[in-house]
């Protein structure tokens, strides 16, 4: 690079941080939030982390709203791509409280496989399972009943969901997880 290329960026870059010099609080604030960026100190400060964030190309953070948005996109499209009805759009009529006699068989070598295969997992958790967090949630009754249903024109398939409340929020909504098997 030459030095007069290097002079022409560095004259953009001091044009960009004067941009920046100009700017009130409140749009540095605002510039400096959508980024996920401190918004502490005063002004000279907040310029600076700006400048930086802009040097940075530090992208917009998604909004909420927007977030949830491509939660629930990718949720109907994990649907679709396997053929899945969504059990949550099921009447609640179509499910049958603690229906465990029509649970398919899932024998304990079934689950031992999954657990040492699983890279998550060492052989040391088969016979500890009683002590793992999901166990001792389930022993508090964190877990609520669990409902069962089988899929119209899918006799192999059925979903088991039940109510789980947050372990760190009890008095929060209770997150409705399922399993399709």
């Amino acid at each position: 690079m030459d030095d007069h290329s290097y002079e022409v960026n560095k004259s953009d870059e001091d044009s960009k941080y004067k941009e920046f010099l100009e700017m009130t609080r409140a749009q540095l604030v605002d510039f400096l939030s959508a980024r996920g960026q401190s918004v502490s100190g005063g002004k000279m400060s907040l310029a600076a982390l700006a400048y930086k964030a802009w040097e940075n190309g530090n992208p917009l953070k998604l909004t909420t709203q927007k977030h949830q948005d491509n939660l629930q996109q990718e949720y109907a499209t994990i649907l679709s791509d396997n053929g899945i009805t969504d059990p949550l759009q099921l009447p609640a009529e179509q499910w049958s409280k603690d229906a465990i006699d029509k649970w398919p068989l899932v024998d304990m070598g079934k689950i031992f496989s999954y657990i040492l295969k699983s890279s998550d997992f060492t052989a040391d958790f088969v016979g500890k399972y009683k002590t793992q967090k999901a166990y001792s949630y389930f022993a508090s009754k964190f877990v609520g009943p669990l409902w069962w249903t089988q899929l119209p024109h899918k006799d192999d398939f059925s979903f088991i969901t039940g109510e789980v409340t947050p372990s760190q929020s009890v008095r929060g909504e209770c997150h409705k997880p399922w399993l399709y098997i």
